[in-house]
């Protein structure tokens, strides 16, 4: 199956140019990665006034010796090219990797936008390695990581890359690089296969210029919630209701979202607007 092609235009103007080169700064992307505990730097480029980069969704999962740290950059990669939709594991015997006729035991089907990995290490052999994919950047000489975990005897892990970006000016972080902490990078998600964006001197930071529709329109989403009715009678006697939250990247808490009653059916239905929040904290 053909994959599709992406493209980011980065647009930087000359006065910034010139005081960045002076500075030796240049700009390192990341991308988001569900299922990932580590972002890593994906792709760099040096100050310039527009730099087009473009990429197919073509993966690689790769298995490397290098021990995850904060700033370690990961070398040695052991890769294969891996499809959407598919598990693979990586045989500690022959140091490859094969496609799985069947996910791992526990584990699911790989949905159409992930990919499944899982170590095999022969049985009561107790050892780790580091597990991440890969994807390719037209231009570069080889496909650089995306993420990186580390992975112990028989474990499996899985992959959704996604199309959001992290970019931030500097000249800490190389290629393959695993980054200490993504939360003071710029983010940059766009729906689409085409995005144009901008840096900002003053601020010092990109900025997702286009498409701006992404950042207008909402998407509608919809929940169902079912349990049978010996459940809701059990759980409304003893005064207990669900609570749901979600996961909010870059933040270090989570709080309750909403609660719902014992029901038979409960349907929750949102849109993606959101609201900013501040609460002044007492002496």
């Amino acid at each position: 199956m053909a994959s599709e092609n992406f493209t980011v235009t980065w647009a930087e103007d000359p006065k910034s140019v010139g005081k960045r080169k002076a500075g030796g700064q240049y700009t390192a992307v990341s991308r988001q990665v569900t299922g990932s505990s580590n972002y890593v730097t994906w792709y760099t480029f040096e100050p310039n006034q527009s730099v087009t980069t473009n990429w197919q969704e073509e993966f690689f999962a790769y298995q490397s010796s290098t021990e995850i740290d904060s700033g370690v950059t990961i070398t040695g990669f052991n890769s294969a090219s891996v499809d959407l939709g598919n598990w693979y594991q990586f045989s500690d015997n022959t140091n490859s990797w094969t496609q799985m006729s069947a996910p791992p035991m526990g584990q699911v089907q790989a949905p159409s936008d992930s990919i499944g990995l899982y170590y095999n290490v022969p049985s009561g052999v107790d050892k780790s390695t580091t597990f991440g994919l890969q994807c390719k950047v037209e231009g570069s000489q080889e496909a650089t990581a995306i993420c990186a975990d580390t992975i112990f005897s028989n474990q499996p892990v899985l992959y959704t890359p996604l199309t959001t970006l992290y970019a931030s000016m500097g000249k800490t972080y190389k290629t393959n690089t695993v980054i200490a902490s993504i939360g003071n990078w710029d983010t940059l998600r766009f729906a689409g296969t085409t995005a144009n964006v901008s840096f900002n001197d003053g601020q010092s930071r990109w900025l997702l210029t286009s498409p701006a529709a992404y950042m207008m329109a909402s998407e509608s989403y919809s929940v169902t919630w079912a349990e049978d009715s010996k459940s809701v009678g059990k759980r409304k006697q003893a005064g207990q209701y669900t609570a749901v939250s979600r996961q909010v990247t870059g933040s270090s808490n989570y709080v309750t979202w909403y609660t719902f009653e014992p029901n038979q059916s409960v349907t929750t239905n949102w849109q993606e607007e959101f609201f900013c929040l501040s609460v002044e904290h007492g002496n």
